[in-house]
């Protein structure tokens, strides 16, 4: 056998699954996410519609602020439009 350029001295095969790898953390934030949305939508009884709002919130910030706003937002006269500034404000 003849030495060139282009010749490969170590291969390194690494195996794995070639099957959908999910990162359990993702799937777990994301689980996460979807309950935080639905007690967000019973808990301030709004539309369903609502739900990729309550998504987006559950995704950008935490759970302690989350549930902070919703307390000041069911203080309020129109708790849905006021979590909604609330979050905003925080940066949804």
């Amino acid at each position: 056998m003849t030495q060139g350029n282009n010749d490969i001295d170590n291969v390194n095969v690494v195996l794995t699954n070639n099957y959908n790898d999910i990162d359990n953390g993702k799937y777990e934030k994301s689980k996460s996410v979807e309950m935080i949305a639905d007690r967000l939508i019973e808990k301030l009884g709004c539309k369903s519609e609502s739900r990729p709002f309550m998504c987006k919130v559950a995704y950008k910030l935490s759970e302690a602020r989350i549930w902070d706003n919703v307390e000041q937002a069911l203080k309020g006269r129109n708790p849905m439009g006021l979590f909604i500034y609330l979050c905003k404000r925080d940066g949804v």
